[in-house]
Parts: C-alpha cells; structure tokens; sequence
C-alpha cells in the first residue's frame, strides 16, 4: 500500500546556502521539498517521502562533509 506520508524536518543553514541547499536536495526528484520558513532567520523546512529518510540523511552528511555546508537540525 502506497502513503503519501511525509516526514518533516525543520533546519537552520547560512543565507547563502538556501538555494544551494534548496536546488540540490530538490534534485533527487520525488525525495523532499523544501521549504522556506524564515529567510531572514535562513530556517527551513524539508518534507520528505516516506521510506527516503536515509538518503537525505546521507545526502545532509555528505553536503556537511564535502560542501562545508553548516546545517543543524531545529529541535
């Protein structure tokens, strides 16, 4: 049985890595959609399909490890 259940995660980034952020983590179609919450705060929103939460995971580390990218997690 298909769902359409997604899981949302709420992030803080710099400003300048919104659209990076953004356009990568888009890229991998069907995965997640991200969302802007607050530009001025750069805190977005990813909402992400059900069953893909170990790739954007992967994907999140990867872009930390290999971008530099500064991305944490919103409690």
């Amino acid at each position: 049985m298909l769902t359409n259940e997604t899981k949302a995660y709420r992030v803080k980034v710099k400003k300048e890595d919104i659209s990076y952020l953004r356009w990568t983590i888009e890229s991998y179609d069907g995965m997640a959609v991200v969302s802007t919450l607050d530009p001025g705060e750069a805190r977005l929103e990813i909402r992400v399909a059900s069953g893909c939460e170990a790739l954007l995971i992967s994907l999140i580390n990867s872009l930390r490890e290999h971008e530099h990218i500064k991305i944490d997690f919103d409690s």
